[in-house]
């Protein structure tokens, strides 16, 4: 088991991916290990991405997301994926043009 499930095993959560947007960076700091573990990564997001490989991490999840760094949205792939899983939360078919004349 690796520090970070132990840590989420104190933090009361379920052990479900989906939990650790939940978490914030803070929240691990706390735990046994977390300080350290913390100063190895700019962020959560950046931990368990190294971590847990298999997993696709989506940064704007985490709770911590109101701290993206400024460059973020001008990544193109970004701002498309943010699209995507907007279309798919709203139930989006396709999107029209409404011309003003």
């Amino acid at each position: 088991m690796t520090l970070l499930m132990a840590i989420m095993l104190t933090l009361d959560y379920a052990l479900q991916w989906s939990d650790w947007y939940l978490v914030s960076r803070k929240d691990v700091s706390a735990k046994a290990g977390g300080e350290a573990l913390m100063r190895s990564y700019p962020s959560l997001f950046d931990a368990l991405k190294e971590i847990y490989l298999e997993h696709p991490w989506q940064v704007s999840r985490f709770v911590e997301s109101g701290k993206l760094p400024l460059w973020f949205w001008n990544q193109k792939d970004h701002l498309l994926k943010a699209l995507d899983n907007a279309e798919d939360r709203l139930s989006i078919k396709q999107v029209g043009f409404l011309g003003f004349e």
